[in-house]
């Protein structure tokens, strides 16, 4: 039996050119990835916070409301705040938070506040005694998915309101 001979030829040594394009191509890859990581979690959040104070918890005419809404900015969000007495709810103001322009690769947060001076008349159609603020924000659908409201509430009582009966 005669010994055969294994002959391994060298791997052909790569350009320079062709090393650098591969880590250049690896670098803004890993970026794309770690920035689309960070869209994917901002697209299913969409609300980072959201904050609901009011002056007092006795609701009369110059008393305020304070939203504080702080979203991802990958879409729009609608901040809402309401007024809630007996199954009878009035918005007392609404704004939306409009989204970055290349939102996807921007993480920057924006943010609103809503401040609600209430004055007599928005206490016409309620009646003194309990009630609740309520402020909700909503992003709008990402992925086939809209995602379900960031919702708080305050009980307050209202205080000086024209009607002291049932609700009309």
């Amino acid at each position: 039996m005669t010994p055969r001979l294994h002959v391994t030829m060298p791997l052909p040594r790569e350009e320079r050119a062709m090393i650098v394009l591969r880590w250049i191509s690896i670098v803004v890859l890993s970026l794309y990835t770690f920035f689309g990581l960070i869209s994917a979690y901002r697209a299913w959040v969409q609300v980072k916070s959201l904050d609901l104070t009011v002056s007092a918890r006795e609701l009369r005419p110059g008393s305020s409301v304070i939203v504080d809404a702080v979203s991802w900015a990958r879409t729009t969000v609608t901040v809402r705040v309401e007024l809630v007495q007996d199954g009878h709810s009035d918005t007392l103001q609404l704004q939306r938070i409009p989204s970055n322009h290349v939102a996807s690769l921007d993480p920057r947060t924006r943010s609103a506040r809503l401040v609600v001076r209430l004055e007599p008349q928005r206490f016409e159609r309620f009646r003194g005694g309990s009630a609740m603020v309520r402020a909700s924000a909503i992003g709008g659908p990402q992925w086939l998915r809209t995602p379900p409201p960031l919702v708080r509430t305050l009980p307050v009582v209202i205080v000086g309101a024209s009607h002291t009966g049932p609700l009309p």
